[in-house]
């Protein structure tokens, strides 16, 4: 089964609780997923990897935010 980054940091926020991470927080579990990923042999965000190898920090963070994930980004119902 293919595994993705989004849905195994979704698998850790409600894991812990579905605490209120901020984006440090969250960027530091994506790069932490891509890495167990990674050892897995896996690499379903290639860019992602590659902006993670170079430091390339406004690239990982553009990218988390894309994500939307809901407790950084909450979809609000009006």
């Amino acid at each position: 089964m293919k595994r993705r980054v989004r849905t195994e940091v979704y698998g850790k926020w409600e894991d812990a609780g579905q605490p209120n991470w901020d984006i440090e927080s969250t960027i530091r579990i994506c790069i932490e997923v891509n890495s167990s990923l990674k050892k897995d042999g896996q690499n379903p965000a290639p860019k992602f990897r590659k902006a993670i190898e170079a430091d390339d920090g406004v690239y990982i963070k553009q990218w988390v935010l894309g994500c939307s994930f809901e407790w950084i980004n909450p979809r609000k119902n009006k």
